[in-house]
């Protein structure tokens, strides 16, 4: 990692957002939070409150910031485009309509999350499908039928809970993402498919960054093309999968985080990978805590507060190209 670059600062404002978040409820001050953290799960109102509503929920929001942020940077690198972002080949709806499938089923978390993903490659699937037609394949083609793939499949989710008779709320769960009502079932899914996702970008850092400068080129320079686009298109499908299962769709994130981590570190992914997931987590964590404090007496979904932040940022991007 380059020498002068801020990761103690990053890691700082992780921490400062996670104890805030905790602190959100003015129940816990960060001794409380410490104490609590450091005698475990209790019986009593506050280590309840503490392990199994505020914690979890902390816990998910640090992991799905990261999980966005760590696709966005990959797939930016893999398309070469500033513009790309987990959600960019209609793989958010794809997970979407397993996950509002599994949840008019009454299926169980780990269920959910087995549909969610299984949807999610049947959504990649369709979209290199389309994106091939008679011709190769080109990122160039797979973007585009990725827009349009994914906005039918958006408008799917839609329909099935409308028809369904789920009132809005659950629409806008699926559609706009919470962390309300989060649990540890569900983090330590998400925990394990981020781990195992970072684990796997990471591998393929060097090469995915040499592969930014062209597919002929890094061809040449003994860069296995075809291996490094696929493992980063289906590593990338399973980690945003996981996330939309657990907490819906969450826009913009990770279009903009990996460009603020950008200018920290650089383009290297060996750099820009764990970056992009700090940033990614504490940026998250602060966007729930305003969910929940920003109207009062009503929480707002996660997806609107980050769309507030991410689409001004596209429009800045956009006039800069």
């Amino acid at each position: 990692m380059r020498r002068g670059v801020p990761w103690l600062l990053l890691a700082l404002a992780l921490a400062f957002a996670f104890v805030l978040h905790l602190a959100v409820s003015g129940v816990f001050s960060p001794a409380d939070i410490f104490h609590g953290l450091l005698r475990g799960p209790g019986d009593s109102p506050e280590q309840t409150v503490l392990w199994s509503i505020r914690l979890p929920r902390a816990c998910a929001a640090a992991l799905i910031g990261a999980i966005l942020s760590l696709v966005g940077a990959a797939f930016q690198t893999l398309f070469r485009n500033p513009l790309a972002d987990p959600y960019i080949i209609g793989v958010s709806s794809g997970a979407a309509v397993g996950g509002a499938i599994a949840s008019l089923l009454g299926f169980a978390t780990a269920a959910a999350f087995g549909s969610a993903f299984l949807t999610a490659l049947c959504g990649l699937g369709l979209v290199v499908s389309v994106a091939r037609g008679r011709g190769s394949l080109t990122l160039q083609s797979l973007l585009i039928s990725g827009v349009a793939v994914g906005s039918f499949l958006w408008a799917l989710v839609t329909f099935f809970l409308a028809y369904a008779g789920q009132d809005s709320s659950r629409i806008l769960f699926w559609l706009l993402g919470s962390f309300a009502s989060m649990d540890w079932g569900r983090v330590v899914l998400v925990a394990a498919a981020g781990g195992v996702g970072f684990a796997v970008l990471f591998r393929y850092a060097r090469p995915l960054t040499v592969f930014s400068v062209g597919e002929e080129s890094s061809g040449r320079l003994g860069v296995d093309v075809e291996r490094v686009k696929w493992v980063t298109l289906i590593t990338g499908t399973a980690m945003a999968a996981a996330a939309v299962a657990a907490v819906g769709i969450v826009g913009f994130v990770g279009l903009f985080v990996p460009h603020i981590a950008r200018r920290f570190v650089g383009p290297p992914l060996v750099q820009l990978l764990p970056a992009s997931a700090i940033l990614g987590a504490a940026i998250l964590v602060l966007a729930d805590l305003l969910a929940q404090r920003l109207v009062p007496g009503q929480e707002i979904n996660i997806g609107v507060l980050t769309a507030l932040v991410g689409a001004p940022f596209l429009v800045v991007a956009l006039r800069r190209r």
